[in-house]
């Protein structure tokens, strides 16, 4: 599942053996030392995601043979499946208990969702592998004049999420802050816990997913039919993640000019994301309403674009009635 959240404390400073390294994150989130501890913290989640992209990135422009083999992308995806597996089983059992208790490190973790911090604390934290020589992370840390330090010579790594940018303003913006809050910290009415950790996890997933595969989205939906949100809030939180991964998903399939992905489109468009609108309507009026054999019922897709207000696909639309 490429489009997985890295969502791994990798691994101490010093080197553990992979098999000890997994049934020690295991057996921690098991236990209960999960979320808003110092054993595995919100801030250490953005900052191994911040080792995990620049190895990806180093590994797209120079190969996999120039760091060691224990950096590699494989073994580093293997750790972040089975962390998330090992969470998704505990969040299962007892799904409220899964969430950071500190208001303090709440703010933390949201000024790093982006990338703009997670890089220095990547280095600094301890919680991650450091990066060997010459790849560096997304984001260079700064010194308190605003000047970037010192870093290993190397190609520059595109910014976080650069290949979205609808994604990066959704999971930077107040929209990413609030449902990160909301997701992590909030009750609803009546005292009783929004499925707090459930609602975070896919967040959290959504926002920080590099690649979102195109099935994501039935996933999610898979994922909230098997244990109903407990709240009207936690269901609205549930549906920005939905919109995010989306978002993601048909901003690569645009970039990428892939013609196959009119569900998707469809899928998103029906959540307000203009480019797949215009893609929706670009494809009415280029394949003669209906001629793709991917738009199977074009009287939906004019009745949706015409709820967009668009003019042609009211003009159609009328034609049926």
């Amino acid at each position: 599942m490429r489009y997985l959240l890295a969502l791994a404390a990798l691994s101490t400073a010093s080197a553990i053996p992979a098999a000890q390294d997994r049934n020690d994150l295991a057996s921690r989130v098991k236990a209960g030392e999960g979320w808003g501890t110092s054993a595995i913290t919100t801030g250490e989640i953005t900052a191994c995601w911040a080792t995990w992209k620049a190895l990806r990135e180093h590994v797209a422009q120079n190969g996999q043979g120039s760091f060691p083999p224990d950096y590699t992308v494989a073994n580093l995806d293997w750790r972040v499946a089975d962390w998330t597996r090992a969470l998704e089983r505990a969040f299962a059992q007892r799904p409220e208990d899964r969430v950071p208790e500190s208001n303090q490190e709440l703010q933390l973790a949201r000024t790093e969702i982006g990338g703009a911090k997670i890089g220095a604390r990547a280095e600094a934290s301890g919680s991650c592998k450091k990066l060997p020589e010459g790849i560096r992370a997304s984001a260079a840390p700064k010194s308190p004049s605003g000047q970037a330090k010192a870093s290993v010579p190397t190609k520059a790594a595109p910014a976080a999420n650069a290949e979205s940018p609808a994604l990066t303003a959704a999971s930077t913006g107040p929209l990413g802050a609030e449902a990160f809050t909301k997701g992590v910290a909030h009750r609803d009415g009546v005292g009783r816990p929004i499925n707090r950790a459930a609602a975070y996890y896919w967040f959290l997933r959504a926002a920080m997913a590099q690649d979102p595969h195109p099935d994501a989205a039935r996933e999610l939906a898979r994922s909230r039919e098997s244990g109903p949100l407990e709240s009207a809030e936690g269901a609205a939180l549930f549906k920005q993640a939905e919109h995010l991964v989306l978002y993601a998903s048909t901003d690569r399939e645009l970039k990428a000019s892939k013609p196959k992905s009119f569900a998707l489109h469809l899928q998103a468009a029906e959540l307000g994301h203009l480019p797949s609108i215009n893609t929706m309507m670009s494809a009415f009026r280029e394949r003669g309403w209906g001629t793709e054999p991917d738009i199977v019922k074009s009287r939906e897709w004019a009745q949706i674009s015409a709820e967009f207000g668009d003019r042609e696909g009211e003009r159609v639309l009328a034609a049926y009635m």
